[in-house]
């Protein structure tokens, strides 16, 4: 359960119960990492002399190089942890060694931190996540959960649940995000002094800068209005330009009318929305192809690094796709409208050292990217060029004779691209 993965999809850690994931491990439960490269499996929440641990440890979270994994544990890992309760532990899968976190170090038994899943900056030195525990700051005075981040080269430790001017939060904050570089924390609270615009009655999403100390309320509509119901489960891009939410909020965008539930059970469904920090527009995800609704709640979405695609997960009776089997399923979706499809494949040998490439056009579009390379991999395409949404072909001339790639993608309004097209090739053969 609880899966998580690397930025460059090399690692992937997870909370399992079997026993025979790796040698020796005689408990039910714990932290393991698999590495997709060499197939192997370890344990990371083994004890420093290398002892299982028969204590609970849950919700892991990686960083984005995939060195660092951090999770919850209860169970002392470490000699130093001595407070029998709820701590936070990293495990350093390059050293192989345990960094402790006293997070239950002081105040009473019932003071234990939140099960919420650590976040990790891409190299790992950066770590938030929320704890109701009063005493990791010295002005912690509201008797809730707050979010905090922990540098592990200085070991300070920052409260960042608190509004523009440093006043703490009001009210719960829970489920932390962190941008690549820690700067942004994402995060839902149930506070309403972050913001003017906050409505106290239900669950936002905030932001807040670490540089600026400014923090902003990111479920809200177009026009700037807060969400009218609850949002929950934040998730960070990489770059901290798009921040994607799960929300029962029915005016965060126009025709958001899907129900769920009958009769006393009825409620607005939970969709899944993407903010776009930048342009400040809002975009709903767990739609169809052709804008269809979903008739279930819609929930954990998890963002790509580059802001183009999230995954979420629910439960439908007319799914998404054409597959719908009544039970809980994981999408993956655009966060804007998928690339161009081909209209037509260029001839697989050219024998001439010119060709013409051609592409369907795509309603929302106002332009098109092309791209054209030696290397199917485009890491360094001679053709990167934008044209306008009436062009709908690319014409090469003076070609050597070799094998060439292509794709193309669809611009829209405000920059917003969708996904590329399927690369397509050609060859040029002319001698």
């Amino acid at each position: 359960e609880s899966p998580a993965i690397s930025g460059d999809g090399r690692y992937i850690v997870f909370w399992s119960a079997a026993t025979n994931l790796v040698a020796d491990n005689p408990n039910s439960s714990g932290i393991f990492v698999y590495d997709q490269f060499t197939g192997q499996t370890k344990r990371a929440s083994a004890s420093q002399n290398g002892q299982q641990s028969f204590i609970e440890s849950v919700y892991p979270g990686i960083s984005g190089d995939g060195r660092s994994v951090a999770f919850w544990s209860n169970g002392s890992l470490l000699p130093e942890d001595t407070n029998g309760k709820l701590d936070i532990y990293v495990y350093d899968q390059q050293t192989e060694e345990l960094l402790y976190l006293p997070i239950g170090e002081a105040g009473d038994a019932s003071s234990l931190a939140w099960y919420d899943r650590p976040a990790l900056s891409w190299d790992g030195q950066l770590i938030t996540f929320a704890s109701n525990v009063a005493t990791l700051v010295s002005d912690d005075t509201n008797n809730t959960t707050d979010i905090f981040v922990y540098n592990r080269q200085t070991a300070a430790m920052t409260r960042v649940s608190v509004n523009s001017s440093g006043v703490e939060g009001n009210d719960i904050s829970r489920y932390p995000s962190l941008s690549a570089d820690g700067r942004l924390v994402a995060f839902m609270s149930s506070a309403e002094n972050f913001t003017t615009d906050t409505n106290g009655d239900d669950n936002g999403i905030f932001v807040y800068d670490r540089v600026t100390g400014k923090i902003s309320c990111v479920s809200v509509n177009a026009t700037g209005i807060q969400a009218n119901n609850s949002s929950f489960y934040p998730h960070i891009s990489s770059d901290g330009r798009y921040v994607a939410f799960s929300s029962y909020a029915s005016n965060l965008v126009p025709g958001d009318t899907n129900v769920c539930g009958d009769g006393d059970s009825a409620h607005p469904c939970s969709d899944i929305f993407v903010y776009d920090r930048q342009t400040r527009q809002l975009t709903r995800t767990s739609v169809a192809a052709d804008g269809t609704q979903t008739d279930g709640d819609a929930g954990a979405p998890s963002i790509s690094g580059s802001g183009n695609y999230v995954t979420f997960s629910g439960r439908f009776v007319t799914s998404l796709t054409a597959n719908a089997n009544g039970g809980v399923d994981v999408f993956l979706g655009p966060v804007f409208p998928l690339g161009t499809q081909l209209s037509s494949v260029p001839q697989r040998n050219c024998t001439s050292g010119s060709i013409t490439l051609t592409w369907g056009a795509i309603s929302w579009a106002t332009g098109y990217r092309i791209q054209v390379d030696t290397d199917k991999v485009f890491d360094n395409p001679f053709v990167n060029q934008t044209v306008t949404a009436e062009v709908l072909e690319w014409t090469l001339t003076g070609l050597e004779p070799q094998t060439y790639y292509w794709r193309v993608q669809a611009i829209g309004e405000n920059n917003r691209s969708g996904g590329w097209s399927t690369p397509e090739s050609f060859t040029v053969n002319w001698q």
